[in-house]
């Protein structure tokens, strides 16, 4: 996940400040804190399903393969959104 992060966040960037001339800052500062937010509660989440279907001690790890399967179901999920969707011809 480290290297789609990576390579996905000055992509994101960039498509986040596109035509936002006069308010790029406050366009940064949403983008900043939507970013902040999305990793918090999708952290809180993953935890809390872990938590959930996990044992305790060596049993936990079930709880968390369990959550590691979802983010993994979730990222593939975005992916197939993000090629599904139209796209616009910026090369002009």
């Amino acid at each position: 996940m480290g290297v789609g992060c990576g390579l996905s966040l000055p992509a994101l960037t960039v498509a986040a400040l596109t035509g936002t001339t006069d308010d790029a800052g406050l366009g940064s500062a949403v983008l900043s804190s939507v970013q902040q937010i999305g990793g918090a509660v999708g952290v809180a989440v993953l935890v809390a399903l872990a938590a959930r279907h996990g044992d305790g001690g060596h049993a936990a790890t079930r709880g968390f393969s369990l959550a590691l399967l979802a983010g993994a179901a979730l990222l593939v999920c975005g992916a197939a959104l993000m090629a599904a969707l139209p796209r616009e011809d910026r090369r002009r």
